[in-house]
């Protein structure tokens, strides 16, 4: 019987093997250099809009360099070249793997995988870069050569920027703002917000600050800066135990639960003048949370600060003015089913008169326009499409060339695609800039005539480009990030498909992979198919990262893929949205269910041969499927399962409001109320370190599990936080045991169908 598994594997696997090309696996996948390459980050527009530096390393490898890109010829060209051989240090340890062989390879990892330049801004003369490698600053002139070492004392420096005059040189460090004189070459600490992280791990710095200043904004004028602050000196401190090393260690996180109001966010006033902060009195700052805030482009000195509550029932947008202390409350908006209020934006319209903004009052997210004279909101575009969140670019105005023009990211092609749309700030007909099919995240030239673009799609993993922001132009590629060998295989792109729920007949959006060659009209094979990594907002024409070439190894391996927009994502509405208020384990279940009945109704799908699986609420979305839909998964892997929503973080409190006022969705939402009725094979993945789904968490369902006399997998990973791709070794380990999963239960490839 053994014998002749193996056989029907091997078959299955030989059947559903690609037409041409490489043949992909998780060690491939996961190696370095990497597969699908590094993608360049930040690009950073020179003050003349002629040249646009970014980050970015074009051999596969985590160390990005500097890089620049003339905007007319569009060459990059890298600027710096810092990474170095890794030094051998095993002599000076005691041999090949020094006197700790665990530390030694935790080393040479650590070494495999730097980073390289993490922030960087350009000189206000355009003539240099200014950037932070590993903790501390450095200068580069803008065409290449010899960097300098500005600073000597390696720290988290962060955040880089020039005040508009050019006078100071900005940076956050340890959660304090620091400028640097560029007239005197005085360095000062600005604020004293920063204290140390509590519970450092030796060799890795896991612990967040207890206050810090989370972002910062120059006013144009450059004689202050607004500050947004984050305080966590009375959040209760969560341990979490390390068993790594010669002995045992606990180290502790500031760590919040729903419910609890310990957590200030808060926006300060810094004068360079006199050196003091002022903080407007913008409610309980525990309570309110900062939504976004900026300074008007013209007129007097004024700052708006758009908040909204931590249940996203209310949102406010305030005026204040830091040099007479004048505070105004200009709007506020109420919703009690409201479960999305941070997909919301918020930006001065170019002459200081009015604020635009992002709003959903008529059932999408729109672009609307507050006039600060008389109060008057009047919604600029509309439709059934959306103005996506933040994430996605927002929107924002350019107080140059284009000043009367807003620029904005939206759905208005299709709910899978991002594109960029411009339009007159008083309204009127969009204006497509971007064209390629996926998704773009923009940055706008700073004479408004241009946009730098990080775009990619289902095959085609993320690149920078450049367009016009006039529109009707194609965009100019810059970057080609993956090496040869990436063209070497059959990347399989995705179909989109819609299916309705079967509870309540609501369309659902899915992202489908099929296996190379496939014939859609042979009932005579059937095909397994695999639900996942299942999460929200995931049915998007862009590369989902490691998991979209992990995606892309089980399609080669023969089996369907389908990604599912369950309820609460964004771009179909707000109904679609709300209908998740109060229940995580819910409908979004029964979507994933309708799912899987969409799959059982191919004619070329095993109905017998599908699973689930996903990370955090992906995680637990897998384990609720399991315990309340016995029968339907051949079986589920849970990543970091989000298991006992009490324990979840408090911006949880969005979709469930607290526990004290609403337990019994708290209750029902967590997966860990369920399990009696599992009957179907599960795999629990989790790492030690989670600092966001914790691991104690994984635990209490293990052992109810065990009482319960129920079989299963527990996958432990010693030194993973919450995302198992930082580490390759750990990504490795993580594919591998879900594909191993998949393959013992749902068997990979075809299968003769039995005759009937």
């Amino acid at each position: 019987m053994i014998l002749g598994r193996i056989f029907v594997f091997a078959l299955a696997a030989a059947l559903a093997a690609p037409a041409s090309g490489k043949e992909l696996s998780v060690d491939r996948i996961t190696a370095l250099p990497a597969l699908t390459g590094t993608a360049p980050v930040r690009p950073a527009w020179s003050r003349d809009s002629r040249r646009i530096a970014f980050l970015w390393n074009d051999r596969g490898m985590p160390f990005r360099d500097v890089w620049v890109a003339d905007e007319e010829s569009g060459a990059p060209r890298r600027v710096t070249d810092l990474d170095q051989e890794p030094k051998d240090d095993s002599a000076s340890q005691g041999g090949a793997f020094g006197q700790d062989p665990l530390a030694a390879l935790t080393r040479a990892f650590a070494e495999r995988t730097r980073g390289g330049v993490s922030d960087l801004v350009w000189t206000p003369d355009g003539s240099a870069l200014v950037f932070v490698l590993e903790g501390n600053l450095f200068r580069v002139r803008s065409e290449g050569g010899a960097t300098e070492q500005l600073t000597v004392s390696r720290a988290s420096r962060s955040q880089l920027a020039f005040s508009p005059d050019g006078a100071f040189l900005s940076w956050v460090e340890e959660g304090d703002l620091w400028l640097w004189n560029q007239a005197n070459q005085e360095r000062v600490r600005a604020t004293s917000i920063g204290v140390p992280a509590i519970g450092v791990v030796p060799g890795a710095r896991y612990s967040r600050l207890d206050r810090e200043i989370v972002s910062y904004r120059w006013s144009p004028d450059s004689r202050h800066l607004a500050l947004e602050i984050d305080d966590r000196t009375n959040v209760r401190k969560e341990p979490i135990p390390n068993y790594l090393g010669e002995a045992t260690h606990t180290r502790h996180l500031r760590r919040d639960y729903p419910g609890e109001n310990d957590f200030v966010r808060a926006v300060e006033v810094y004068s360079i003048a006199d050196a003091k902060r002022v903080r407007p009195d913008l409610g309980d700052f525990t309570y309110r949370l900062v939504n976004s805030y900026g300074w008007a482009p013209e007129g007097p000195l004024r700052l708006f600060v758009d908040q909204v509550s931590q249940d996203a029932v209310h949102r406010w947008l305030w005026l204040f003015n830091p040099e007479d202390g004048a505070l105004r409350q200009l709007w506020h908006d109420e919703r009690e089913t409201r479960n999305s209020a941070r997909l919301t934006s918020s930006l001065w319209r170019s002459d200081g008169a009015a604020i635009l903004f992002t709003s959903d009052r008529d059932g999408r997210h729109h672009l609307h326009s507050l006039a600060l004279a008389d109060g008057t909101v009047r919604q600029l575009t509309g439709g059934e499409w959306s103005v996506v969140s933040p994430a996605f670019g927002g929107p924002w105005v350019d107080a140059s060339a284009r000043a009367r023009e807003v620029f904005f990211v939206a759905t208005r092609k299709s709910p899978y695609e991002r594109q960029v749309y411009r339009m007159p700030e008083s309204g009127g007909p969009p204006v497509e800039v971007t064209s390629l099919p996926g998704v773009h995240t923009p940055a706008l030239s700073p004479d408004g005539t241009r946009l730098a673009l990080l775009h990619s799609s289902d095959v085609v993993p993320p690149e920078l480009y450049v367009v016009g922001a006039a529109g009707g132009a194609a965009e100019r590629r810059l970057t080609t990030s993956p090496p040869a060998e990436f063209q070497e295989y059959d990347w399989v792109e995705a179909r989109y498909v819609t299916f309705p729920s079967g509870v309540d007949g609501t369309t659902i959006h899915g992202r489908l992979q099929e296996p190379a060659g496939i014939d859609r009209r042979d009932r005579g094979r059937k095909y397994p198919a695999i639900l996942g990594p299942v999460y929200s907002n995931t049915v998007r024409n862009q590369w989902p990262g490691l998991t979209g070439a992990f995606q892309q190894y089980l399609v080669e391996r023969g089996y369907l893929v389908l990604q599912v927009d369950i309820r609460g994502s964004s771009g179909y509405g707000r109904k679609f949205r709300e209908d998740l208020f109060l229940d995580y384990g819910g409908i979004d279940v029964e979507d994933l269910a309708s799912g899987a009945a969409y799959l059982k109704s191919l004619p070329y799908v095993d109905p017998d041969r599908v699973g689930i699986w996903g990370w955090s609420y992906g995680g637990l979305l897998t384990t609720t499927s399991l315990f309340k839909k016995p029968g339907v998964y051949a079986a589920g892997a849970a990543g970091a399962p989000a298991t006992n929503v009490w324990h979840a973080l408090t911006g949880q409190t969005e979709n469930l409001r607290r526990p004290d006022t609403h337990p019994e969705a708290y209750r029902r939402s967590s997966a860990a109320s369920y399990a009696e009725d599992l009957e179907d094979p599960l795999m629990l993945v989790h790492g030690l370190q989670d600092d966001v789904v914790l691991f104690k968490d994984s635990v209490t369902l293990a052992e109810k599990l065990m009482l319960l006399g129920k079989n299963f997998d527990f996958v432990i990973l010693p030194s993973a936080t919450h995302s198992y791709g930082l580490k390759d070794y750990v990504a490795r380990f993580v594919l591998t045991k879900v594909a191993e999963h998949f393959d013992r239960h749902l068997g990979p490839g075809p299968r003769a169908s039995p005759q009937r």
